[in-house]
């Protein structure tokens, strides 16, 4: 269970303001290699987020309102660069839904119509990528001020998993 204290009411617009820092391994075949992933995440709620996680306030679900952006840079090219190249990604203020408390204990689920977190790779089977619409913070400290914890985010039809660590601050 998280640690820290809660407080305040349940409704009342609150924005957090979040970094999410991590990377993505791959490993297909030829290619292999890391992404190294950078990301922002401003979320727009219309509950006290702390006290919905804690499910002192109703649950929130596909809440609309927040964004997303960042960087994606490659840390390690594949050693098969005739086989397979990893290239880096950028994505701006793609739109974001929210889903806290209720059946998801200590977590809160970013989802977007638009990819998220990009990971692309070309290679003579042709195009591929992670796009990840949906990431799951996970987490591990809790304030009425910051939240902290780890991040993941599945994808695509290679084997990867972007994952790090994220701090949200309200």
């Amino acid at each position: 269970m998280p640690s820290g204290p809660t407080g305040g009411g349940c409704e009342g617009i609150e924005t957090w303001n979040g970094t999410l820092i991590g990377e993505n391994a791959v490993a297909t075949g030829l290619c292999v290699g890391v992404f190294s992933e950078a990301f922002n995440v401003r979320t727009v709620v219309p509950r006290n987020l702390v006290r919905v996680i804690a499910d002192e306030c109703p649950p929130l679900r596909d809440e609309p309102g927040s964004s997303w952006r960042g960087d994606e840079d490659v840390r390690t090219q594949s050693s098969f660069p005739n086989d397979c190249l990893l290239e880096a990604g950028h994505i701006e203020n793609n739109a974001v839904r929210v889903t806290a408390g209720g059946a998801f204990i200590n977590v809160i689920v970013l989802e977007s119509d638009a990819v998220l977190i990009p990971s692309l790779l070309t290679g003579p089977w042709g195009t591929d990528t992670l796009a990840a619409r949906e990431i799951e913070l996970r987490i591990r400290t809790i304030s009425p001020s910051q939240i902290n914890g780890i991040w993941q985010a599945y994808g695509g039809s290679v084997d990867q998993m972007a994952t790090g660590e994220f701090t949200l601050i309200h």
